[in-house]
């Protein structure tokens, strides 16, 4: 077994660092070598980013790859610039853009990239659609298929929806220039389908952004692609790699212990706890851990004041797309859930109808609420109940709200 070099927080990639999912990078590369063009869905912190990044790396020899982040992008021109400055990096495809870059800079070759993609985006004010067809033509030309990777993309869409406001709702400007984006992004993809196969990805849900401004159908060519938690044997095995790096055993019930604990084995959970374990064990100058050792580290509280930090996220990208009138409902929405009995649909009205609106305008409050929370990994629905997915997160979300319940419920 080879050791594994632990890791928590940033995407990951290379066989020291990334763990399993050997079925799913199979899947992807199968997908992307049909032509596919793949939204790669899952809830926050299922190792999306490190799903791809492992992916393309592994196909590195076959493919030319450009990642290119949006999540800071405000504008169609500066996705493109991006896009460009990426392609400039690129040694497979550098002199198939030559000729377009030197349309907006004349000579090029003493020209840094954040220099040029500043020059980029300032001329392609008014002329994008044109500009960009040319740029992913040139792409298409190249000797390797290309694979484009855009990484937040739904983040980037929802400020344009809502102009950087989420209190303001989805603008008519907004979605104007969100749909004409998305109609001509779909149009040139397609259009080059064979040569250049793109790959989404986000940690908000693409399909809920679109939803709000009723604008599906501009994706309807991505193939969804579902990454779901780990297994519990691939967490066990992760487990014991990870002890193996660090120079610690982990008794079998020690390991079961910390699977226990967390319940949804999210990949950077099951890093989080075993750090702790791991840390507990050096104070202690252990080498051996037992599931004792584990129900100590959970029962102390260090978990939740480490994992604050990461688990905040979850919260803080509510913030991003709710409106502020959303936000109130859907934090009495989540720590109801993250009582023991979980909360029903019903409840869930009644508790959006109590936080303010009316009661049609509740119910439909509600019904968007609980949607999110299911599809970016919130919420997980045992029958009529809707519970906390991750034990970890419920754990969280009660220790940061339950007081603010308890004051509510004595009033």
């Amino acid at each position: 077994m080879q050791a594994l070099t632990r890791t928590i927080g940033p995407p990951v990639s290379g066989p020291e660092r990334f763990h399993g999912r050997n079925d799913e990078i199979l899947r992807l590369m199968s997908l992307l070598d049909e032509g596919n063009h793949v939204l790669v869905a899952a809830p926050r912190r299922i190792g999306k980013t490190s799903l791809v990044k492992e992916t393309l790396r592994r196909r590195e020899r076959d493919w030319i790859t450009l990642a290119v982040d949006v999540q800071g992008d405000a504008t169609v021109e500066d996705v493109l610039a991006r896009l460009t400055g990426e392609a400039w990096r690129h040694v497979g495809v550098k002199e198939k853009v030559r000729g377009f870059l030197g349309s907006f800079l004349g000579s090029v070759d003493q020209v840094s990239v954040e220099e040029l993609t500043l020059q980029v985006r300032d001329g392609m004010f008014g002329t994008w659609q044109q500009r960009g067809a040319r740029l992913l033509a040139d792409l298409a030309s190249s000797e390797k298929p290309v694979v484009l990777w855009m990484d937040e993309l739904p983040i980037f869409l929802h400020r344009v929806l809502t102009g950087g406001d989420p209190d303001a709702g989805v603008t008519a400007q907004g979605r104007r220039t969100a749909d004409t984006f998305l109609s001509w992004l779909r149009e040139q993809i397609l259009r080059h389908t064979g040569r250049i196969r793109l790959v989404v990805t986000g940690s908000i849900g693409l399909e809920n952004v679109l939803e709000l401004a009723s604008l599906s159908a501009t994706a309807n060519y991505l193939l969804r692609e579902d990454l779901l938690p780990w297994s519990r044997d691939e967490a066990r095995i992760c487990l014991e790699r990870l002890a193996l790096g660090c120079g610690i055993t982990l008794s079998a019930e020690a390991n079961e212990a910390i699977l226990d604990h967390l319940g949804l084995l999210i990949p950077h959970h099951v890093q989080l706890l075993f750090d702790l374990v791991e840390s507990d064990s050096r104070r202690r100058r252990a080498t051996h851990v037992t599931h004792l050792d584990v129900a100590q580290v959970y029962r102390q509280g260090n978990l939740l004041v480490r994992a604050h930090r990461d688990l905040v996220h979850y919260e803080e990208r509510l913030l991003k797309v709710l409106a502020r009138e959303q936000v109130p409902v859907a934090l009495a929405l989540l720590t109801a859930a993250a009582t023991d009995e979980g909360i029903t649909l019903e409840q869930a009205e009644q508790i959006a109808a109590r936080e303010g609106g009316a009661s049609e305008s509740a119910a439909v409050t509600a019904r968007h609420l609980v949607r999110l929370f299911l599809h970016d990994g919130y919420l997980a629905r045992s029958g009529d109940t809707l519970r906390f997915a991750s034990w970890l997160l419920r754990d969280w979300w009660r220790a940061r709200f339950g007081l603010l319940r308890s004051e509510r419920r004595g009033t």
